[in-house]
């Protein structure tokens, strides 16, 4: 019987150790020595010698020696055989007896399983650049940037004047939502590029500790998990565009590395000594004031003017209103499809209240407005009172200005709305009224009755 155990544990890459109460070595399986790489382990051999990992969690051993706690499971400690290849192993240490405290350490070799989850995720990020090339065919066209404003067709002449260079850096500024990324795609597919790939990594959402190896890779140990060499984003877009979104989130401890390459086109991987040449250009976006952050040291001057070699704001959504009809007609066409739901239309007071609306979320945030008000919508006509937006007080409050609509506006109905509104939500109390609205007493008594707010609404004072 224990011959067949042996075997299964040798065919499975398992073997086990058994440690006394002072967690000395007391008992093995045959196959130990060689699932560890080791000549020889004697019996006076602790758990701490043979696994280091182990230190630190001295008070949960001595919880489940007392049966007070299962197990405890790390997995993929990483160690290098005779010939420094490198192999990852599974521990599960457990009691085995609750009477003779005796600890049970199971080791499971799980280096091939650790490679086939790398080449998976491998395989993964290549369908993921698969799919990223196919989506800039279908989304990346000049075609797709949609209106005849003043403001979008300067947009899209830039794009057309910068596509005929296409080793030039570039930097798109503005708002989030503005629609940086499309910009970006279609200069890369109007670009000589076009039958390169589009690669694209949002600097502010990969940890400060992995975004070096995403955009340069990495070299087989450079790390713990760095099970295989593993190519960068930047090399994947080897001949072709990276789009650097949010540039202005990079770490400062990464950004000389990025301006190396911008100035010599040559980098090294992550635990590599040798420098790895591409012709890939690069396209940043930020929505951050780079100058500010260049001021609080948070962003390299150097890199600035390497990055900013040709700059582009993109306008927000509040300076193309021509457009804004434009764009929801096409989001609530598209999205009707996808709901598969009857399109339907926008009344004269739903366009007026989209139009006279700043959009401080820009496209994004029209187009999740459209998507929200789709979803509850029955009806073949949207009204105004079917579209839920911001509330005007709010988006006065998050921005650093006041959008006057195209059309004009009166002053003398704002300031009395806005009176009328404070006394409403005062209930009426005059002195309350006038704290919100960071008036004096009297000066409020004098605008009420400047603006004739009729005196039977009986606002007490």
């Amino acid at each position: 019987m224990q011959s067949i155990i042996e075997k299964i544990l040798i065919e499975n890459q398992i073997a086990y150790a058994v440690f006394d109460h002072n967690l000395a070595l007391s008992d093995k399986s045959k196959n130990l020595n060689k699932i560890l790489n080791v000549d020889l382990l004697e019996s006076n051999n602790s758990l701490f010698e043979i696994f280091p990992e182990f230190f630190g969690l001295e008070k949960d051993i001595d919880l489940i020696i007392n049966g007070k706690k299962k197990s405890i499971q790390l997995e993929k400690i990483n160690k290098y055989d005779k010939k420094g290849e490198l192999f990852y192993l599974d521990l599960s240490l457990q009691n085995s007896d609750k009477n003779e405290k005796n600890l049970v350490l199971i080791i499971t070799n799980s280096t091939d399983k650790s490679i086939l989850e790398q080449k998976i995720r491998q395989q993964k990020n290549e369908i993921n650049l698969l799919k990223e090339s196919l989506t800039f065919y279908s989304n990346g066209s000049i075609s797709n940037i949609l209106g005849n404003s003043e403001k979008i067709n300067a947009v899209k002449s830039f794009i057309k004047k910068i596509a005929k260079i296409p080793e030039t850096t570039i930097l798109l500024t503005g708002e989030s939502g503005t629609g940086k990324t499309l910009i970006a795609r279609s200069i890369h597919n109007l670009s000589q590029k076009t039958n390169s790939p589009f690669v694209e990594i949002n600097c502010a959402t990969i940890p400060a500790s992995l975004i070096e190896s995403e955009i340069f890779g990495h070299t087989k140990g450079a790390f713990t998990n760095a099970i295989e060499n593993k190519k960068g984003l930047i090399e994947e877009a080897e001949g072709g565009t990276l789009f650097l979104d949010e540039i202005g989130e990079l770490p400062i401890e990464l950004q000389p590395k990025l301006l190396t390459f911008l100035e010599t086109k040559k980098f090294r991987p992550v635990g590599s000594t040798k420098e790895v040449s591409v012709n890939t250009r690069i396209i940043s976006a930020t929505n951050k004031d780079l100058k500010t952050a260049i001021k609080e040291k948070e962003f390299r001057e150097d890199l600035f003017y390497r990055v900013n070699v040709v700059s582009f704001d993109v306008p927000p959504l509040r300076e193309r209103k021509d457009d804004i009809i434009l764009l929801a007609e096409y989001f609530i066409k598209t999205l009707s499809k996808d709901f598969n739901k009857k399109v339907p239309i926008f009344s004269a007071g739903a366009k007026n209240k989209l139009k006279e609306y700043s959009w401080p979320g820009n496209i994004r945030e029209l187009k999740n407005s459209i998507e929200r008000t789709l979803i509850f919508s029955e009806n073949e006509k949207i009204e105004a009172n079917e579209i839920t937006l911001l509330s005007q007080e709010e988006n006065f409050e998050n921005t650093t200005e006041f959008i006057i609509p195209e059309n004009g506006i009166s002053l003398f109905d704002v300031e009395k709305k806005y009176i009328e509104n404070a006394l409403k939500q005062s209930n009426g109390n005059q002195t309350q009224a006038a704290k919100l609205l960071n008036l004096s007493l009297d000066t409020l008594r004098y605008r009420i009755k400047k603006y004739k707010i009729e005196s039977d609404n009986n606002f007490p004072e």
